[in-house]
């Protein structure tokens, strides 16, 4: 459908027509669903550059437009690529948005993202670092914005030999989550290869077995049908 809607529009409508490349901005989106990255991103890369000649540089679309690329290329393994327009979008984004604004939070945790990728470990720790303690000002504990932040934070702290932080991140990560969320086994999991690197390692092997057990639970269960 949404291939049909772009064709027709590509026929009746201006290259840099507002809704037209919309519409390609929503056909890529599905492209990303559906794995068809390529097409993602030959789509992406031609909205982001009519916009680039249609639109302020502080345009809210077209900000959206190149942190979906920059997301595209991450998933394609373009990492210099996706690191180079985020960080375009985080600066744009500093200079017109408030620090707690959802929007500029997000684009900071995806350069961050992209940071540990390209293993720029310190740098992500310093943008993660910020990301957290914006978010501890403005969202409850449990909230799943500032978790997601602190469990990568967490993870850059492992990648950077800073053991007892991220321990002692992932401990209060693990104390907010309810037992049933499904984001608490893969947290568990860190948290267990992190007593290893501390070497805690009767800790380990418990936060192991447990997690282990409970993955067991549903092949049981299966086995039992």
């Amino acid at each position: 459908m949404l291939e049909h809607v772009v064709e027709v529009r590509k026929k009746t409508l201006e290259e840099d027509d507002h809704e037209r490349l919309a519409s390609e901005h929503m056909l890529a989106t599905a492209y990303l669903d559906d794995r068809r990255i390529k097409d993602a991103i030959k789509m992406l890369e031609h909205v982001v550059e009519v916009q680039k000649t249609t639109l302020d540089e502080d345009d809210h679309s077209r900000l959206t437009s190149e942190q979906a690329l920059a997301s595209a290329y991450l998933i394609d393994r373009r990492i210099k690529d996706a690191i180079e327009m985020l960080e375009h979008v985080v600066e744009v984004r500093k200079k017109t948005l408030e620090e707690d604004d959802h929007e500029r939070l997000a684009s900071e945790h995806a350069l961050a993202s992209a940071y540990l990728s390209d293993r720029r470990i310190k740098d992500a720790v310093t943008m993660l670092e910020h990301v957290v303690e914006v978010w501890k000002k403005m969202l409850e504990e449990d909230d799943h914005s500032r978790l997601t932040s602190e469990h990568m934070l967490a993870s850059a702290y492992l990648s950077d030999r800073r053991i007892k932080d991220a321990v002692t991140m992932l401990e209060v990560g693990k104390k907010t989550l309810e037992e049933d969320d499904h984001s608490l086994l893969a947290l568990e999991h860190m948290l267990a290869s992190a007593y290893l690197d501390d070497r805690r390692i009767k800790d380990a092997i418990e936060m192991f077995e447990h997690v282990v057990e409970v993955e067991k639970k549903p092949l049981d269960e299966e086995d039992h049908d």
